[in-house]
């Protein structure tokens, strides 16, 4: 279980690097990225479906908190 989180700290610093470095949209293109990064760091100690779920958990992780900011700033100005 320790290995899995330290896995999914890995995945969600590359989303957020990729994120960053592609910018918006290119949804299967920063997916792919990212997927071919954690091959590279984890090699065969996860399945493609092991790897392909850790990066769709850290992009909703990231989506999320986006919103959230997102959320608290259309507060501030509504005040």
């Amino acid at each position: 279980m320790e290995k899995m989180k330290r896995y999914y700290e890995i995945a969600k610093t590359f989303v957020q690097a990729v994120e960053q470095q592609i910018g918006p949209g290119k949804g299967p293109d920063k997916k792919t990225e990212v997927f071919n990064l954690l091959k590279k760091v984890i090699g065969n100690k996860l399945t493609d479906e092991e790897i392909d779920k850790l990066i769709e958990a850290a992009v909703f992780e990231m989506n999320y908190i986006l919103k959230l900011k997102g959320l608290e700033k259309q507060a501030e100005v509504n005040k």
